[in-house]
């Protein structure tokens, strides 16, 4: 019974250690392959790399995945959309003051519309945030799929 129970564990040892073997081998290039992102820029291999004009280092990481220059093409859309809207509403909100003196109703609705713009632009940029970080996270999924196939 001894004897039994000896190769049971041993037996359970030698799978167990093969199983944590073929999963670290799985994800060996998951520090070096993935990317997380942070407020100036992302990190990738324990490297901080700034985000560049436009975006331009993070997008050249994101290129080996078409999933995810899908979303990154989505982001900068967004995000160009958001600085329109943004510049707009602001250009109404300054008409709608200079305004407020010689015409109150021209004055209210530049005011109104003016918000308006800029609230939709504050939807937009948080969309773009989110096609961003979906970006990421589809390379990321892409890295690690590549590693284990």
């Amino acid at each position: 019974m001894k004897i039994t129970y000896i190769i049971l564990c041993l037996t359970f040892t030698v799978l167990l250690s093969l199983t944590a073997s073929a999963q670290n081998d799985d994800l060996k290039n998951y520090d070096s392959e993935t990317i997380y992102m942070q407020n100036r820029g992302f990190v990738k291999n324990g490297k901080l790399t700034k985000y560049g004009l436009f975006y331009k280092n993070l997008k050249n990481e994101l290129k080996d995945s078409p999933e995810a220059m899908v979303e990154y093409d989505t982001f900068k859309k967004r995000r160009k959309t958001a600085f329109g809207l943004y510049a707009g509403g602001i250009v109404l909100l300054l008409a709608g003051a200079a305004s407020a003196d010689d015409n109150e109703t021209v004055s209210l609705t530049s005011l109104a519309a003016g918000l308006g713009l800029c609230i939709a632009s504050a939807i937009n940029s948080i969309n773009s945030a989110n096609n961003i970080h979906k970006a990421v996270w589809l390379h990321n999924r892409s890295a690690i799929k590549t590693n284990i196939e």
